[in-house]
């Protein structure tokens, strides 16, 4: 009877060895991988490409337009830097994008990053802020000169509207200032018997 009791112990714990193997073979297919699973490659990014921006000069919180490829189709996609300053991104799409020069940012190139790539662009040159005239005297209707107000600056008066000399007043421009016009309606023109002297530079 002992015997028959040590045979059957055996043939148990036999089937018992057997199961667990059993039991982790199924585990081991089941968490097998599929020849005919799909596998899913993250898509390349390609960085912008910065072909053109409108102006290339301009004064801290003027609009300036990047033009090219790649870019992000959401303002917040980008991020847009003036010689290393960010910017804000006022409007976006996959190939225009409209930034405001920081007021701290320096002359150098811009650049745009998106989705961690980084694309350069050309030089921007920052002008000074404190020679910008003011356009809400955009008509001039009395005689006025303008002088060298700052010798040691290169640029003297930065012209961002339309200024109308009129009612047979005369702006006399001394000779060492130096004007620059940004924007496309920029500029100083003489109506209704205004005239204009002008001795200075023009950039």
């Amino acid at each position: 009877m002992e015997t028959v009791k040590k045979i059957w112990t055996s043939v148990m714990n036999g089937t018992q060895k057997c199961s667990m193997v059993l039991v982790l073979v199924l585990t081991i297919n089941s968490c097998s991988k599929s020849d005919s699973d799909p596998v899913i490659d993250d898509p390349e990014v390609e960085a912008p490409n910065i072909t053109a921006i409108e102006p290339t000069s301009g004064m801290a919180g003027a609009e300036v337009t990047f033009t090219g490829t790649n870019f992000g189709s959401t303002a917040s996609a980008n991020t847009v830097t003036f010689n290393g300053v960010t910017a804000t991104v006022n409007s976006a799409s996959a190939t225009q994008l409209i930034a405001v020069v920081p007021a701290n940012a320096t002359t150098g190139v811009v650049a745009v990053t998106v989705n961690g790539q980084k694309g350069q662009g050309p030089s921007f040159t920052v002008l000074p802020s404190g020679n910008a005239y003011d356009c809400s005297k955009n008509e001039i209707t009395e005689n006025t000169v303008w002088e060298d107000i700052d010798p040691g600056n290169a640029i003297d008066y930065i012209i961002t509207c339309a200024i109308s000399v009129k009612g047979n007043a005369l702006l006399t421009i001394e000779p060492g200032v130096i004007i620059a016009f940004e924007g496309e309606e920029s500029g100083i023109f003489a109506s209704e018997g205004g005239g204009i002297k002008a001795i200075g530079t023009v950039t």
